[in-house]
């Protein structure tokens, strides 16, 4: 069922309402909110943080009142909010230049090589994180599977994640952190693809596989490309910075779930118009997987820390045992 965003709004605002003052009340009795003991506090930059969102929310918006009614496409409302949403980017932008204390530091986001990483990580989110969102849905859509089957076909994914993320983590200094991204990303594709094409059946060798087998076998391989994805781009992207490990960690947060978020919106809005579901989430995989054959070259483009410390560490020469030394 669709719902629009009156209906998203009036399910979760009441349950915010809610939920937050439970969360401080628990965190008080937790001891976890504390007043500040620093004397050197920075202000927040509220402004900044305010133009972002107003922006976010414009765009969003925009997408969620075009998935209502496709015909929105050619009214000011839907081009008023577009063009709402860039005033508003612009605006952070110029005042995220003049502030003392930014939310985002421009430098970090503009400056090579956090722009390219912050590439990989916005279209990583848009074509990953808003594409596997609709597993279940695709799964309904297409093979007519039962709500318990189309949840239980993601079960392989975080299993082998699990599993490859641990070797992956393990071997990421012998590896280096290129390697594991860009056979994650190659992986990653391959999925996408291969959900894409809406096989009922698939034999390999003796074996046949059904629509839940092959789902499920290709959600599993993405669950493997996730496992060496995450680990290496997140180590370098920390290692770019290391003085600023929780700055590099917020921003490659923070695209990624912008990528996330506007990926979902434009997903649910190519199937809005789309006549035919089960072809138009086709195409949309389909789409998708070849969009994110861009983060290969990105990868390409970030510093391999990882590689470079094997190497510093392969050619340091070996400490003389204490025997063989001249004597003083």
């Amino acid at each position: 069922q669709h719902y629009g965003w009156r209906e998203v709004f009036l399910v979760n605002v009441p349950i915010g309402i809610i939920a937050i003052p439970l969360l401080i009340w628990q965190s008080r009795a937790n001891g976890l909110l504390r007043a500040p003991t620093r004397t050197n506090s920075r202000p927040l930059d509220l402004a900044g943080s305010g133009l972002f969102a107003g922006a976010i929310v414009c765009v969003l918006l925009a997408l969620t009142f075009l998935g209502d009614d496709p015909d929105l496409i050619s009214s000011p409302l839907f081009w008023g909010l577009f063009a709402g949403g860039l005033t508003f980017l612009i605006l952070f932008i110029r005042h995220e230049k003049r502030t003392i204390e930014p939310v985002i530091d421009l430098s970090l986001v503009t400056r090579h090589p956090f722009l390219v990483v912050n590439l990989y990580n916005f279209a990583f989110g848009a074509c990953v994180f808003g594409c596997f969102t609709f597993i279940p849905y695709y799964a309904s859509v297409q093979y007519g599977m039962s709500p318990l089957e189309s949840g239980a076909v993601l079960t392989p994914r975080s299993l082998t994640m699990i599993v490859m993320s641990a070797v992956t983590s393990i071997f990421i200094i012998r590896l280096g952190y290129r390697i594991p991204m860009v056979l994650g990303m190659s992986g990653m594709i391959l999925s996408m693809l291969i959900i894409g094409q809406g096989w009922d059946q698939l034999s390999l060798g003796p074996l046949a596989l059904g629509p839940f087998g092959i789902l499920a076998m290709t959600v599993g391989l993405s669950g493997i490309a996730m496992g060496l994805i995450m680990p290496s781009s997140n180590n370098a992207a920390l290692d770019l910075l290391p003085e600023r490990v929780g700055v590099i960690a917020g921003l490659r947060q923070f695209f990624r779930q912008i990528g996330g978020m506007i990926g979902t919106a434009a997903i649910v809005v190519a199937l809005s118009l789309s006549p035919d579901k089960a072809a138009g989430i086709r195409s949309i995989y389909t789409t998708l997987g070849l969009l994110l054959i861009v983060t290969i070259p990105l990868a390409f483009l970030i510093p391999d820390s990882a590689r470079e410390k094997r190497q510093s560490s392969a050619a340091a020469p070996a400490p003389v045992p204490r025997s063989e030394r001249a004597p003083a």
